[in-house]
């Protein structure tokens, strides 16, 4: 083996050493920049951004076990904890719960009335407008 092959297969060793050591630190550093994302993103959320379950629950018209079960189901979420005994959870995640909510009832609508106007089929309860001789 040459001597000029030899630094050169020691360098190449000497440049993997130090890309296996950048790429341990690179990681190290992408860990720890989502690691704080994620414990941030609930210590950024303002007061006006949260919505105190009891409230969430009023505006939803469902019972706080039942927030707590959608918050669990992760439809709802995460809850925030404002004081030692006062939760919350965003504003903005039960404002697109209740837009899924309207949307489920609008295709639920949508659909009786277009399974009404098919011949041969029978859907129970009013659909459209009702004489009043029936």
């Amino acid at each position: 083996m040459s001597k000029a092959f030899y630094h050169y297969k020691q360098r190449c060793d000497e440049l993997e050493r130090a890309l296996a050591d950048m790429t341990a630190e690179r990681d190290h550093y992408f860990n720890l920049a989502e690691h704080y994302r994620c414990n941030t993103a609930q210590a950024e959320a303002k007061p006006s951004d949260l919505e105190k379950i009891p409230a969430a629950s009023k505006r939803c018209g469902l019972s706080m076990s039942s927030i707590y079960r959608f918050i669990k189901a992760g439809e709802l979420g995460p809850i925030v904890k404002v004081r030692k005994r006062a939760s919350a959870i965003p504003s903005a995640s039960v404002d697109a719960w209740l837009r899924r909510q309207r949307k489920a009832t609008h295709n639920v609508e949508h659909n009786r009335r277009t399974a009404a106007s098919s011949p041969g089929v029978r859907v129970d309860g009013p659909v459209g407008p009702q004489s009043k001789g029936d």
